[in-house]
């Protein structure tokens, strides 16, 4: 009996260095949980912060998406409008074709006016030169009558005296 007591007491001894090791382990554990603690608060920290950071994000991207859709609608915005300036581009070619063919008219019509207006120069100039001989002339036909009728006047002047001192001899 006392043999199977000794063997007791040594497996209790046994037990009791098992136990001993266990709770140093448990202390160990413990340990590590407290650090694994603060290292799952320092992660819990760390989620906050980018949660937060990931709020931030979306927010950012929100913003970014509106822009976007303003920068779509500007875009939109300036395709009408450049559609409105090759519409205006179109008309304004058309107009220009038009006002080509306007001139090109115009030019025919000066062209034939200038010939016109020539060719009419050139027959008053002819005229006038008919004239200018015409007029030399009758000058000179009006010259000679004024000596004719300057002649005449002396020879009327000459015969009025005549007569005069004829009549006056006669009264007297």
């Amino acid at each position: 009996m006392e043999e199977s007591l000794q063997l007791i007491l040594s497996k209790l001894e046994n037990v009791e260095g098992e136990i001993q090791g266990v709770k140093s382990e448990l202390q160990l554990i413990k340990a590590d949980q407290k650090e694994m603690y603060a290292e799952l608060q320092e992660v819990k920290t760390d989620q906050k912060e980018m949660r937060a950071e990931l709020q931030e994000v979306k927010a950012d991207q929100k913003e970014m998406y509106a822009e976007l859709q303003e920068v779509k609608a500007d875009q939109k915005e300036m395709r009408a409008e450049l559609q409105e300036v090759k519409a205006d581009q179109k008309e304004m070619r058309a107009e220009l074709q038009e006002v080509k063919t306007e001139v090109r008219i115009i030019d025919k019509k000066v062209d034939n006016l200038t010939s016109e207006m020539r060719s009419h120069f050139k027959r008053v100039d002819a005229k006038l030169d008919e004239h200018q001989s015409v007029f030399k002339v009758v000058n000179k036909e009006l010259q000679t009558v004024k000596y004719d009728i300057d002649y005449l006047n002396i020879k009327v002047a000459s015969h009025d005296m005549k007569l005069h001192n004829i009549i006056r001899s006669m009264q007297s």
